[in-house]
């Protein structure tokens, strides 16, 4: 059912986090155990759009779900949540190791996958005058297919844009260009200390 109420519209990624649970980062050719680990479905678009369905706020999930092993499992992690996102089988969805420390410091190695490849064809499924904003984080802007990211906006300024670069932030930074057309968008910017 398609609410009157303006959506939010979700850019971005589903993603396979591996939770490994470790006494330390190890050091450069160590090997660490892992004292307890589990797979679960994150990535920015998801981790935002399962919070507003959980509040029952219109939304659209629109980031990539491959075809792979690790596509396999994000598909059933969102039919059991009831969530809806574009299939494509160019390539399989990406994952995520997270090492969590004792003190809950979260390291991540990331291995990309479909959704660093967002092509502008894609963005023909959306329909714009549904969504009131839209968000992206610099994991899928920094990637092959942030121009299609950032033209989806630059194409429907009425939709305001939410930008989180993340980690990402020095690789996006490092593009004079492509900083330059998210500037010029006028985004709200989710930073933390760190980042800012």
């Amino acid at each position: 059912m398609v609410s009157s109420r303006p959506a939010v519209l979700a850019v971005g990624a589903i993603m396979v986090d591996m939770v490994c649970q470790v006494p330390r980062l190890p050091r450069s050719g160590e090997g660490i155990v892992v004292q307890e680990s589990h797979a679960t479905v994150g990535g920015c678009a998801f981790n935002s759009a399962n919070v507003l369905r959980q509040l029952g706020a219109p939304h659209e999930l629109f980031a990539p779900v491959g075809s792979g092993i690790f596509a396999g499992f994000v598909q059933r992690e969102l039919d059991a949540r009831g969530l809806a996102a574009p299939r494509f089988a160019e390539r399989d969805s990406g994952g995520c190791v997270c090492f969590v420390e004792p003190g809950g410091e979260r390291t991540m190695v990331t291995m990309p996958g479909i959704e660093r490849f967002f092509e502008r064809s894609w963005f023909q499924r959306v329909d714009a005058s549904r969504f009131c904003c839209g968000f992206a984080s610099g994991y899928e802007v920094e990637g092959a297919g942030g121009d299609a990211i950032i033209a989806f906006f630059e194409d429907h300024p009425s939709v305001q844009f939410y930008y989180a670069p993340g980690p990402r932030i020095e690789g996006v930074g490092s593009d004079a260009e492509k900083t330059a057309r998210i500037n010029a968008l006028h985004p709200v910017w989710h930073l933390n200390d760190q980042e800012a």
